[in-house]
């Protein structure tokens, strides 16, 4: 049985700032498209998910696996609490 998850992710860039259009285009070829994201700081982006899965384990994975494909250089932080969705 699927559940839903919400979490937000955090990814750091150390080495380089990257304008909007380029983190936005990379989110959706990753299929990264049903998050909401934050762009406060070139350095930095948040990531609000909601997502369904048989765990969380499962779909924290998966969300951590696109943004690395995404992003190889960057460094991926789980911050938000991850709860079942109501």
């Amino acid at each position: 049985m699927k559940r839903m998850f919400e979490f937000e992710i955090v990814i750091n860039f150390p080495d380089e700032a990257l304008e909007e259009a380029v983190v936005l285009d990379a989110l959706f070829e990753a299929g990264l498209d049903d998050t909401i994201v934050g762009l406060g700081r070139p350095d930095r982006i948040a990531l609000s998910f909601t997502r369904d899965g048989p765990g969380l384990e499962e779909v924290l994975m998966d969300a951590v696996a696109q943004l690395i494909a995404a992003f190889p250089s960057a460094s991926v932080q789980v911050v938000g609490l991850a709860v079942p969705a109501t």
